[in-house]
């Protein structure tokens, strides 16, 4: 792996754009997707990495703040586990895309068209139209586990709310206008009112499996299950396909146009899918770096040998973090000056017994300087305890000294 700072003058003025390159074939190298244990709670990339123990990461996904706690747009998959998904997401047709990676395979970026639903023993299928996301007292069925809360919705907002309980794969228990209870630790709870409490009650049969089922079509023509994946995160428009870059991007952030200079992030994968390229454009910060549009953002992207792209949140959220020989450290400046918390990350890990730090590429290492650097708070306080100890040393000698001479 190895991490570079583009420096590059525009009619707009400069733009400083920071990139890992990822060799995914080399052993021990994985992509992960990092994301809080709560995976409505957010958190900074510094925070994520430190969690995971990445060799490098960023930001990625949109996400929308909900209740007391934020909302992922599309699916979050870690080591083959669906952290939150909405059956919505592309709906109406090919709009974010995805990075993702199918157990023993490259990574790929595709959009995907999740489906979800929950299987009763006797092969009766039922749609659920979301999983792990802040429920708003719709009447079609939720679904909550304990990656999203320790208890269930419970009546305190919602008066006629129903609650179907499953725990070590069977139904237990229907519950209708009662207070939240602990979501069992190997089950889930199925939420909904009106029409669907209706249809919760018809499919509710204590003691009868129930299982939760969750999969994608592909626009690469496939069909994938969310558990045989290594990894997952959603983003926005393509960049990138086939090498190219599309006419019109399917996704635009809202309030912007593409065609904006503002600070971006994104990943791209290289044709044969052994190359992942992360890149953060620093923005909205004359003279030091104006930003990309979305077109340069993708032709970066293109020049630096992707074939496949993804465009992720920016502005504020645009974050590197690279390990170093200091350890982990923000590599780009953030707009605004401070981390923002995003949804969930994507990082790079060594499985290795020996991790090495990222090495800065000769020609690219000059311009580097002290931009973005970052002190941890880890360090702060280590050089804090040192200053101190070398004071009261100092301050011991001093008045040994003074009873010497007296």
């Amino acid at each position: 792996m190895s991490f570079e700072k583009i420096v590059k003058d525009t009619p707009s003025g400069t733009c400083n754009s920071f990139v890992t390159r990822i060799d995914v074939s080399e052993p021990g190298v994985a992509i992960k997707t990092l994301v809080s244990d709560r995976v409505n709670f957010a958190q900074t990339v510094l925070s994520f990495a430190r969690e995971n123990k990445t060799y490098s990461a960023m930001n990625a996904s949109f996400y929308r703040w909900q209740g007391t706690g934020c909302d992922t747009y599309g699916p979050v998959v870690k080591m083959g586990e669906l952290y939150s998904c909405s059956a919505d997401f592309n709906a109406g047709g090919d709009f974010s895309a995805s990075i993702y990676q199918v157990k023993g395979e490259v990574p790929q970026i595709s959009y995907l068209y999740p489906h979800l639903s929950i299987v009763r023993e006797d092969g009766e299928t039922v749609d659920i139209t979301s999983f792990n996301t802040n429920y708003a007292g719709q009447t079609t069925l939720s679904i909550q586990n304990k990656l999203f809360s320790n208890h269930s919705v419970g009546s305190k907002d919602y008066h006629d709310v129903s609650e179907l309980v499953v725990k070590n794969g069977r139904m237990t228990d229907l519950r209708h206008g009662k207070p939240s209870i602990t979501i069992p630790d190997h089950g889930f709870v199925v939420v909904s009112r009106g029409a669907g409490a209706a249809l919760l009650k018809s499919i509710y049969k204590k003691g009868v499996g129930l299982k939760f089922d969750a999969l994608a079509n592909t626009s690469l023509n496939s069909q994938i299950k969310f558990s045989d994946m290594s990894f997952c995160v959603p983003g926005g428009a393509a960049l990138l396909k086939d090498g190219s870059i599309p006419n019109t991007f399917s996704h635009i952030p809202g309030g912007t146009n593409p065609s904006d200079l503002h600070p971006r992030a994104a990943a791209g994968i290289s044709k044969d899918g052994k190359q992942v390229f992360f890149i953060v454009a620093d923005g909205r910060q004359p003279p030091s770096s104006v930003g990309l549009s979305m077109d340069a953002l993708a032709q970066e992207l293109k020049d630096l040998g992707a074939w496949s792209a993804v465009n992720f949140d920016g502005g504020a959220s645009a974050t590197m973090v690279t390990k170093s020989d200091g350890g982990l450290e923000i590599k780009n400046t953030p707009y605004r000056g401070s981390l923002r918390n995003v949804s969930c990350a994507i990082g790079v890990t060594y499985d290795t017994p020996q991790v090495p730090v990222a090495r800065e590429t000769p020609a690219k290492a000059a311009v580097q300087g002290k931009e973005g650097f970052w002190l941890d708070q880890d360090k702060i306080l280590l050089i804090s305890i040192l200053i101190i100890i070398i004071i009261l040393i100092l301050l011991y000698k001093w008045r040994k000294d003074k009873r010497i001479k007296l």
